[in-house]
């Protein structure tokens, strides 16, 4: 029961933030805005680790279950799964850590792609450890619960933002803020017209935050003691880890002058929805057929 009302009761501030943004995203904006922050960059670049790094965790994770595993259809395609979520997992952080959006190296990813190595492979090999240590014979379908948290929400996500067409903070202090579109006006035409004079898309897809989105995936912290037991009543630790993590990332990308509160605050209670709704119908429901 604690744990379920931290959940919400965090959900809850954040709509709160989400409703204050609502009126002063803009004013915020301009207070706040440094993209030459030093720590705004260093978040930009691992800030989605929870997301991209959790995919190699998942796919050590799939290793494991596939040595245990006597059926060679089924290794065979536990191993092939684990390849390609590791892979997907390596090139998107990858991408993230060179992208203009972090530390604008577009074309060094020679620099990019080793730090995205060692840290997908050190979460890969995590998720290897605890899954082959593991006594929980539902922990297939805990890395599952996982994947499906972190695809839907990186999927959902990425369609927002075409959706939205949303103009940065940055790209409305360069230009004018009169470009400014608030939260709840779609697609106003302004990235059509830019986009035609030699803007980059990326300039418009604020609405939703996918760094904030991806950081809040540090929730699923919350599934490690179905790994190891000795993680068991220590929920409100794990939960307080990924949260504190979420908001470090969005602060700094308002900072950077990538999103506004609101961007930010919507793509959290976005996420926070996927994890929940994942977990009840993975697991709530399972457990009461069973009983």
């Amino acid at each position: 029961m604690k744990k379920k009302l931290i959940y919400i009761s965090t959900f809850i501030i954040v709509l709160a933030f989400f409703v204050i943004g609502l009126f002063f995203d803009l004013s915020f904006a301009k207070i706040i805005y440094n993209n030459k922050s030093v720590v705004g960059m260093f978040f930009a670049a691992i800030g989605e680790t929870p997301a991209y790094g959790g995919l190699a965790f998942i796919g050590g994770g799939l290793i494991a279950v596939s040595l245990k595993r006597e059926k060679k259809a089924e290794k065979i395609a536990l191993i092939v799964l684990a390849i390609i979520v590791t892979i997907i997992g390596t090139y998107l952080s990858s991408n993230a850590i060179k992208s203009h959006n972090a530390l604008d190296i577009e074309k060094q990813w020679y620099i990019s792609l080793p730090i995205a190595i060692l840290i997908c492979g050190g979460c890969g090999y995590c998720g290897y450890l605890l899954t082959s240590r593991s006594e929980n014979p539902l922990i297939l379908k805990t890395l599952f619960a996982m994947l499906i948290s972190i695809a839907g929400v990186l999927l959902v996500v990425t369609l927002l933002k075409k959706i939205w067409a949303r103009p940065r903070p940055r790209f409305v202090d360069l230009y004018s803020y009169d470009l400014f579109r608030n939260w709840w006006e779609l697609n106003t035409g302004v990235r059509e017209k830019y986009m035609e004079l030699g803007v980059i898309s990326d300039e418009f897809k604020s609405c939703p935050s996918g760094h904030s989105s991806s950081a809040c995936l540090a929730l699923l912290l919350m599934y490690l003691p179905h790994f190891d037991k000795k993680y068991e009543n220590k929920e409100h630790i794990l939960f307080l880890i990924g949260i504190g993590w979420t908001f470090i990332v969005a602060f700094t990308r308002l900072i950077m002058g990538a999103h506004f509160i609101t961007d930010v605050t919507f793509a959290i209670m976005l996420a926070m929805i996927i994890i929940f709704v994942t977990y009840v119908l993975m697991y709530k429901i399972d457990y009461k057929k069973r009983a």
